[in-house]
């Protein structure tokens, strides 16, 4: 894993939360982690080990961001093969976030609210859904309300 200008301060987690609350509505969020198949030739006798669901041979990058798209920590090399879920979980990144976020940020008083709000990790929903990792209400559920759109949006 490598680490690109993460934050390792009380203070630069919170500019991270403030971006994220002003730019995307999401007050107590530190990041996204999402996974993207590169594409690659496969290497000689390599079999299927590389060929992903989408029917090409890849390498798989994983990443944390920002919320303004900077990368936070970055795995690339699991083959393609493998489900964002297994990737993540071998990538070192919820090591890092475990060790670097929350252990060192307290919870986020939501505005106008008693309660605090621990900080989370947004994800898709090809991830599993975790303590500190959001993900969204699944796509094709008949049970969707607007609570539910606008909790995705």
């Amino acid at each position: 894993m490598h680490l690109l200008q993460a934050p390792n301060a009380v203070q630069d987690w919170q500019h991270v939360y403030d971006v994220f609350a002003e730019k995307w509505h999401f007050p107590g969020c530190a990041g996204s982690v999402d996974g993207k198949h590169v594409t690659i030739q496969a290497p000689s006798n390599s079999g299927s080990y590389f060929f992903n669901y989408k029917s090409y041979h890849s390498t798989v990058l994983m990443a944390a961001v920002d919320a303004q798209y900077s990368f936070l920590a970055v795995n690339i090399g699991c083959n393609g093969r493998v489900s964002d879920d297994v990737v993540f979980a071998a990538s070192g990144i919820p090591g890092y976030l475990e060790r670097q976020l929350w252990r060192i940020v307290p919870a986020v008083p939501l505005s106008g609210r008693v309660m605090s709000l621990h900080p989370v990790v947004i994800e898709d929903e090809a991830f599993p859904l975790r303590p500190n990792l959001m993900k969204p209400y699944a796509r094709n559920t008949e049970n969707w309300n607007v609570t539910h759109r606008v909790f995705n949006l």
